[in-house]
């Protein structure tokens, strides 16, 4: 089997009180399970066509987030939600409705996890290669000496220091 750790967890399955034979045909149908949760923000895929206006967001956006959110997207199309936060001095929470209403959001594509300005295409505009996202992922050896605030380190580093 593969998987994204090299350990097994500790996994114990549970029915459940709520498990019937009814609920998991609605499951399977994808009717049943866990409601969504509301999305103001629009979501494309790399071949998705661009927006050019927001959803209707019932919730309250402070004026002043919005207009220093509008200026930070004439000066650049392209932003990371972290660059947004730490340009607007906003924490997240406040963040996320700001930048629906300013923005849209890429899932796949270069420009994955990225937000850009409504009405802005990147994919027409040659000058947006430079605001592309690289992803890269380093993967921990499974040998590699364990972090320091690790609670097993100590004993591991006396382990090692008495086989050399």
């Amino acid at each position: 089997m593969f998987a994204s750790t090299d350990k097994p967890y500790k996994y114990g399955f549970n029915l459940g009180i709520q498990f019937n034979k009814a609920n998991s045909d609605k499951i399977a149908r994808g009717e049943g399970g866990r409601p969504k949760r509301p999305s103001y923000a629009i979501l494309i895929d790399f071949n998705g066509k661009t927006p050019t206006e927001c959803k209707p967001n019932p919730a309250t956006v402070a004026l002043d987030d919005l207009e220093k959110c509008k200026k930070l997207f004439e000066e650049r199309p392209i932003w990371s939600r972290n660059a947004v936060c730490h340009e607007l001095h906003l924490p997240v929470t406040r963040t996320k409705n700001v930048l629906c209403r300013t923005a849209y959001y890429f899932s796949s594509g270069p420009w994955s996890r990225l937000w850009v300005r409504l009405g802005y295409d990147p994919r027409k505009d040659p000058d947006s290669r430079k605001y592309q996202g690289i992803d890269y992922r380093v993967k921990k050896h499974r040998d590699a000496i364990p972090a320091a605030t690790n609670a097993n380190f100590p004993r591991i580093k006396l382990q090692q220091q008495s086989a050399g």
